[in-house]
């Protein structure tokens, strides 16, 4: 992948969102919007969630369009789960890993064409993050909104990124 200068220069590992897809569903938002203010996504494997500007990811299910819309209505699980994973979308709760491998199982996936190079894809398990507390695994939903894109340790998981820094690649 090709990194993305800000303000003419290579200040951050940014690349470029050129689309975001749900299952076969491709969002209607433009490059620069998936982008957020920084004019590219950065790589940061610091950071913990996969932060995306707040017009993308949407306030709630029923934001026709965003990213916890198609979430929500592409689940192809249990109807009697729709209302926790609702709760969960929205942040309001975590959940057991007995519901979560139920998520497992039918959420859809989301898709980050990343400069027409790459195509991140993010199963249940890259959209979340895992924690025990008293004997029980649990998790909740890792993905934010921000002024910025953000890949964070959540998404990258899995993956092994090597920075060329001489060609900025």
């Amino acid at each position: 992948l090709d990194l993305v200068k800000e303000s003419g220069s290579y200040t951050y590992y940014l690349v470029d969102v050129e689309s975001l897809s749900v299952g076969t569903t491709t969002l209607a938002f433009d490059s620069s919007t998936l982008n957020g203010d920084a004019g590219g996504a950065l790589i940061d494997s610091g950071t913990t969630e996969l932060l995306l500007p707040s017009s993308v990811l949407g306030t709630g299910v029923s934001d026709t369009g965003t990213l916890l819309y198609y979430l929500y209505e592409g689940f192809s699980g249990s109807s009697g789960l729709k209302e926790t994973l609702k709760q969960w979308l929205q942040g309001s709760i975590s959940v057991d890993s007995t519901i979560f491998s139920s998520f497992q199982s039918g959420l859809p996936t989301v898709s980050l064409d990343l400069g027409g190079a790459y195509t991140l894809a993010l199963t249940a398990d890259e959209l979340a993050l895992g924690y025990a507390s008293g004997g029980t695994d649990y998790y909740e939903f890792a993905v934010s909104w921000g002024d910025d894109s953000i890949i964070g340790n959540v998404a990258l998981g899995g993956k092994i990124l090597v920075f060329d820094q001489d060609n900025y690649e």
